[in-house]
C-alpha cells in the first residue's frame, strides 16, 4: 500500500490516462486503416463501423483491468501481457458480435482480420515501449524520480524495499525505513535478515514521528505501508 505525495506527473495523471485512451483508439483505428486498402481498395463505412467498436471494446475492457492506471513500479512484460489479453478479448468479442449480428463480414475475412490484430498490437505495445522508454531516459538524468520510504521492519517490509531498488525503470530513491522500532535491534535477532542486503536491512531513517516531519517537508513523495 502507498501514500503519494503530490510530484510533477501525480497532479495530471487523469490526463495521462485520457492520453493513454486516445492513443489506444487511434491504434486501433490506425490499423483498420493501413490494411484495409490492401484488400478491400478503400476504408469504408463498415471498416469505420468495426474500427470504432473494437476501440470501444478494449476501452471497456481496459477499465475493467486496470490497464491505464499506472505501471510504474512493474516491468514491461507485464504491462505487454494485460494489454495483450484486452486487444484479444476485445477483438474476440468483435468477431461474435459480427457473427451474432450477421453484419457484413468484411475486413473480418482471412487474412486480413489477422493482420489487422497484428498490426494493431504491435502499435499498442509499441506506444507504451516508447513512452517508457523516454520516461527511463528522463528518471535517469533526475527528472520525474520519487523518493520513497516503507513504513516498518517486517520481512514484508524488507521485501518492498528490494522490489523498489529493484525496479531500476521505476525512478525510485530509496529513502529508508521508518520504525518506531530500530531495524538494527530487530536484525540482530532475526536471522531470516541474513539473506537481504545489508544496506537495505541498515537503512533506518527514523521513527514515525520523523516520518511525518518528513512528508510534511516535502522530503518524500511515497510512503509505503508494510
Amino acid at each position: 500500500m502507498s501514500i503519494d505525495a503530490q510530484g510533477l506527473i501525480k497532479p495530471h495523471s487523469s490526463k495521462f490516462s485520457l492520453l493513454a485512451r486516445c492513443l489506444d483508439a487511434t491504434m486501433v483505428i490506425l490499423g483498420l486503416s493501413l490494411v484495409t486498402p490492401l484488400h478491400f481498395g478503400e476504408f469504408n463505412t463498415d471498416s469505420v463501423a468495426s474500427a470504432f467498436v473494437a476501440a470501444l471494446f478494449l476501452q471497456l475492457l481496459g477499465e475493467f483491468v486496470e490497464i491505464y492506471r499506472s505501471w510504474r513500479s512493474e516491468s514491461v512484460w507485464a504491462e505487454a501481457r494485460q494489454v495483450l489479453f484486452c486487444w484479444f478479448t476485445s477483438f474476440s468479442l468483435l468477431l461474435l458480435l459480427q457473427g451474432a449480428l450477421r453484419m457484413d463480414q468484411g475486413i473480418l475475412l482471412w487474412p486480413a482480420y489477422l493482420q489487422w490484430f497484428a498490426l494493431s498490437l504491435l502499435m499498442l505495445l509499441g506506444w507504451r515501449f516508447i513512452a517508457r522508454n523516454l520516461l527511463y531516459r528522463l528518471r535517469a538524468l533526475g527528472f520525474n524520480t520519487r523518493r520513497v520510504a516503507v513504513v516498518g521492519s517486517s520481512e514484508i517490509a524488507q521485501e518492498t524495499a528490494r522490489r523498489l531498488l529493484d525496479c531500476t525503470w521505476g525512478g525510485y530513491r530509496f529513502a529508508g525505513f521508518y520504525d518506531d522500532r530500530q531495524l538494527a535491534e530487530r536484525a540482530a535477532t532475526d536471522e531470516r535478515r541474513l539473506r537481504y542486503q545489508k544496506g537495505v536491512v541498515e537503512q533506518y531513517a527514523g521513527n514515525l514521528k520523523q516520518l511525518v516531519q518528513d512528508a510534511r517537508s516535502g522530503r518524500l513523495d511515497s510512503i509505503f505501508l508494510a
